[in-house]
């Protein structure tokens, strides 16, 4: 949660900061209820170190595509664990 919420304040949108302040709480409890496992922590702990070094490195094309990874495999483990 703080590290997306670092992310998404340092881009200064404020559409994407009002968009995570809207849905972060609400996405955070259902995470913690339906499928945060110590792997998962562990895995998105590692995902995110990764993301960190690219926006270090000013690696954009990197960072995006960790990024875009990211969300694409949280999405499918929550849809995999809520049966949608």
């Amino acid at each position: 949660y703080r590290f997306h919420l670092a992310l998404i304040s340092a881009c200064k949108n404020r559409i994407m900061i009002q968009l995570h302040d809207s849905i972060s709480l609400q996405l955070l409890k259902m995470r913690e209820r339906d499928f945060l496992t110590s792997e998962v922590y562990k895995r998105d702990s590692a995902t995110h170190r990764e993301i960190l070094k690219a926006i270090i490195e000013q690696n954009e094309e990197a960072a995006k595509d960790l990024m875009l990874r990211h969300l694409t495999t949280d999405y499918a483990a929550y849809r995999t664990q809520s049966n949608i």
